[in-house]
């Protein structure tokens, strides 16, 4: 079934027990199934881009991975992330 209204995406973060740690919405401009998978991980990809970036915008509940991948980077060194256009 097709519409003209406006169309949204999101997901679910779940760690690796598969337990749900946040959830994101998002709107979308996919006009068949493929774009709007696409750009829920387009959308994804941009929390966790902005969590990285900016601490205090991390959920709380994540703190503990942050920190991890924080200790992580400390050991490898200068970690460079980039949005692409």
């Amino acid at each position: 079934m097709a519409t003209e209204e406006a169309t949204g995406c999101g997901g679910v973060l779940r760690d690796e027990e598969g337990t749900v740690t946040a959830l994101f919405p998002g709107p979308c401009d996919a006009i068949d199934a493929y774009s709007a998978e696409l750009g829920t991980i387009i959308t994804a990809s941009q929390v966790a881009y902005n969590w990285l970036l900016n601490k205090d915008r991390r959920p709380w509940s994540q703190q503990t991975t942050f920190t991890d991948m924080e200790r992580r980077q400390a050991c490898v060194g200068e970690v460079a992330l980039s949005k692409a256009e």
